[in-house]
């Protein structure tokens, strides 16, 4: 999914994804340019989130 699907699914802006996976926080991978994020990576983020 893109960063905008992302921050739809996390209730975040696209930017804060964007920053997340700058920061190692979300994983992501760079495909021609544009970030692709997995349901995986999306459910590993929201559960540290959670722990944190």
């Amino acid at each position: 999914m893109t960063t905008t699907q992302a921050g739809n699914r996390l209730g975040i802006t696209d930017r804060a994804v964007r920053l997340a996976i700058q920061e190692g926080r979300l994983p992501a991978t760079n495909v021609d340019g544009r970030w692709r994020i997995t349901n995986e990576d999306i459910a590993h983020f929201t559960a540290a989130k959670k722990a944190a």
